[in-house]
């Protein structure tokens, strides 16, 4: 079928319903094809008209010609309702979205005024203390005119950590404790050399003891 036909309603052109029988389409077409035959109507837009309709006549009255442009047309105003639907949906949600702004009034929508901070609504920029006062902001050790030192200088003595100081040498606590520092499976590691070297004693004991069993 011919993409242009495609896209044109055939059944708008001749004047009948996509339930129209072939003797209501025949009828239908002589009728509006007398009105616009070049012969009788020298106008270009009835010209083309009635090549419209022949072409029109010429699908609708071949079965299978018919039965493919119905599923084309079909399928075109299930497209077009569904469109129509999508813009409702949308159109409704605007209306609605706007309603609730209407309706809905925030506090600095009721006083008449755009909220702001107090830098706002006095009409200057927001500038921080030291920007207001002229004068550039200054730590407090250097406005006292004083180089900031930390107390173990200023105390006049030398940092010294705490073992230091108490007059005894720094020691871990597993020195203090007066035991060993080991991981956890250390004592199962020395009590199984002791066992073994328990037993290649034992063994060498037996091979330098003479068999008492044995003949003289």
């Amino acid at each position: 079928m011919d993409d242009d036909l495609s896209k044109l309603d055939l059944y708008k052109i001749i004047g009948v319903t996509i339930t129209a029988s072939d003797s209501e389409i025949k009828k239908a077409y002589r009728k509006k094809a007398l009105s616009c035959h070049p012969d009788k109507n020298p106008d270009p837009k009835a010209t083309k008209l009635f090549l419209q309709l022949s072409k029109a006549l010429e699908v609708l009255t071949d079965k299978a010609a018919r039965a493919t442009y119905d599923n084309i047309l079909k399928a075109k105003i299930q497209a077009e309702l569904r469109g129509k639907e999508s813009d409702s949906k949308s159109k409704k949600f605007k209306y609605d979205s706007e309603v609730r702004d209407k309706t809905f009034t925030r506090p600095w929508q009721a006083s008449g005024e755009a909220f702001g901070g107090p830098w706002q609504s006095s009409g200057e920029s927001f500038r921080p203390p030291w920007e207001t006062s002229g004068k550039t902001f200054r730590p407090p050790w250097e406005t006292s005119g004083k180089t900031f030192r930390p107390p173990w200088e200023t105390s006049g003595k030398a940092f010294r950590p705490p073992w230091e100081t108490s007059g005894k040498a720094f020691r871990p606590p597993w020195k203090t404790s007066g035991e060993a520092f080991g991981s956890p499976w250390a004592a199962a590691i020395d009590e199984a050399l002791r066992k073994s070297r328990e037993a290649m004693d034992e063994a060498l004991r037996k091979v330098a003891e003479p068999d008492s069993e044995a003949p003289l």
